[in-house]
């Protein structure tokens, strides 16, 4: 669960990645993948755990931002 104060752009932010991996099950797969290692690597705390898994992160917000583009202009 996450709380966010109203208006917080990364209310936005998660939800689209959320759709976006609900619509891509092999990106999603893999973010899969990479939350369990950084566990399994012992990034157990939430900072820790964050930096382990950011730079996927940042990969699939890129590619949930590039999605939600396309879909927009089809839709």
């Amino acid at each position: 669960m996450h709380v966010f104060a109203a208006g917080n752009p990364l209310l936005n932010d998660n939800r689209m990645i959320r759709d976006y991996l609900r619509e891509h099950p092999t990106a999603a797969r893999e973010y899969e993948q990479i939350k369990d290692r950084a566990v399994e690597q012992g990034h157990v705390d939430l900072r820790s755990y964050s930096h382990a898994k950011g730079a996927h992160v940042a990969a699939v917000r890129e590619a949930a931002y590039a999605w939600t583009s396309r879909t927009q202009r089809s839709g």
